[in-house]
């Protein structure tokens, strides 16, 4: 199976912007593997800062494109409201977008 998914990533080309669709088919890939092993319900206050951080946005830009307040975001990291499967996944693609771009 290894060997056919390597097969199939050689064949693939690269995309408008030049980018090898086979290293995207990887990260995506990759991706889903991380999110079958990640507990979405578990998310801690202190990971979901480090994100926000790190894809660069301010509470109230982070708020703004999840659409919730930025106090939802405020008690998201202050550990005031729990952090739910869907906020969880609604931040990690975001993660993932900046660091598609970002490669």
């Amino acid at each position: 199976m290894k060997k056919t998914f390597i097969k199939r990533l050689k064949k693939v080309g690269t995309n408008a912007k030049g980018q090898c669709l086979a290293i995207n088919a990887v990260k995506l890939l990759l991706l889903s593997l991380i999110l079958e092993k990640i507990d979405m319900t578990k998310m801690s206050a202190r990971s979901y800062k480090a994100h926000r951080k790190y894809i660069g946005l301010t509470q109230e830009s982070l708020a703004n494109r999840l659409g919730v307040s930025r106090e939802t975001i405020t008690r998201r990291e202050s550990g005031s409201l729990k952090i739910n499967e869907e906020a969880a996944l609604a931040i990690l693609q975001i993660v993932f977008a900046k660091t598609n771009d970002t490669a």
